[in-house]
C-alpha cells in the first residue's frame, strides 16, 4: 500500500499475528484508530483526564456530594464532585484532577482505588485542596483494593484526622500497598490525641516525597514495610516514624527499614 516492496521493507509484527503491521493497518483503518501506522493493540491506550469539582457552576448544593449536577460526567463542564466516582469510572493511567476546594464526606473519604495505577492530584496543590477528616474519617483506605506502585496521589492538605480512642490513620495501606505520596500535607491543629497520618503494612514500598507532616502523634507507621521518606518534614509529633518490625519497638527513627533522604524530623 506504500509502493514499496515488501520484501524491501522488514517484517514488523507487533502483536505476533503474522501479518505485517503495514498492511494489518490498511486493511483495518478501525485497528490503527490514531493512524500511527501501528496497530492499536501494540500501544497504551492514552489516559483520560477526569475532573472534581465540590463547587461547579451546575453543582446544585456545593459541598454536599447528596445532591450532584445531573449533567456530571467527570468532565470540566461537568466535573463530578466527588473523588471516589472518578475513581470508580477511571481506568489505569488515568488522571484525576481534583479541583480548588475542601472535600469531606461520603466519595470523598475512605477512598477505594480498587487496584486501579491512577494519579491522583489536586489542581494547584495542597494551600487550595483540603481534604477535611472530620475527627473521624480516614482519607484513603489501600486494604481493600490494593495500593500498586504505579498509584500517585499529590498536592493535597488532609487536615482534622481522627482523634478517637483507637484512632483511624488518614491513610492506611494493605500488605505491598505502595503508592507515592507527593506534595501532601497531614496537619493536627491542637492536640494530637493518638492521631496517624500513614499506616503501612508488610512489604509496602511507599513513597513519600515533599510532604509534611505537623503535629501528627505519629506521622508513619510501619509493619514490616521499607517505605522512602524523601524531601520530607515531620515536624512536632510524639513519634516521627514508628517502626514495628524485628524488636518491635517505636521511636523517632528505630530501624533500617525506612529509607529517609534529605528529610527532616524534629520535636519527637
Amino acid at each position: 500500500a506504500n509502493a514499496i516492496p515488501d520484501g524491501c521493507e522488514p517484517f514488523i509484527d507487533c502483536n505476533a499475528n503474522l501479518i505485517r503491521d503495514a498492511c494489518e493497518t490498511y486493511n483495518n483503518a478501525a485497528n490503527d484508530v490514531n493512524q500511527d501506522g501501528v496497530p492499536d493493540d501494540c500501544t497504551p491506550p492514552l489516559s483520560h483526564v477526569w475532573f472534581v469539582d465540590d463547587n461547579a457552576p451546575g453543582d446544585p448544593v456545593p459541598g454536599w456530594t447528596g445532591s450532584s449536577d445531573p449533567l456530571e460526567n467527570g468532565s470540566i463542564a461537568h466535573p463530578f464532585d466527588a473523588m471516589q466516582e472518578a475513581i470508580d469510572i477511571a481506568a489505569p493511567g488515568d488522571l484525576i484532577v481534583v479541583r480548588d476546594g475542601v472535600y469531606n464526606g461520603f466519595g470523598n473519604t475512605f477512598l477505594n482505588f480498587l487496584g486501579k495505577p491512577v494519579i491522583l492530584r489536586s489542581e494547584n496543590g495542597p494551600d487550595f485542596t483540603t481534604v477535611d477528616l472530620e475527627f473521624f474519617a480516614m482519607f484513603i483506605d489501600l486494604t481493600r483494593g490494593g495500593g500498586p506502585a504505579a498509584l500517585r496521589i499529590e498536592g493535597f492538605h488532609v487536615i482534622n484526622l481522627d482523634v478517637g480512642q483507637t484512632p483511624l490513620p488518614a491513610v492506611i495501606g494493605g500488605a505491598g500497598a505502595s503508592p507515592t505520596f507527593h506534595d501532601c500535607i497531614f496537619t493536627v491543629f491542637g492536640a494530637n490525641n493518638g492521631t496517624i497520618g500513614l499506616r503501612l503494612f508488610q512489604n509496602s514500598r511507599a513513597v513519600i516525597s515533599n510532604c509534611r507532616f505537623e503535629n501528627v502523634r505519629a506521622a508513619i507507621e510501619t509493619f514490616n514495610g521499607r517505605p522512602t521518606i524523601d524531601n520530607s518534614v515531620i515536624h512536632g509529633a510524639g513519634t516521627g516514624v514508628a517502626v514495628n518490625a524485628g524488636d518491635g519497638t517505636t521511636g523517632c527513627i528505630t530501624s533500617s527499614s525506612v529509607r529517609i533522604v534529605n528529610s527532616t524530623i524534629s520535636n519527637c
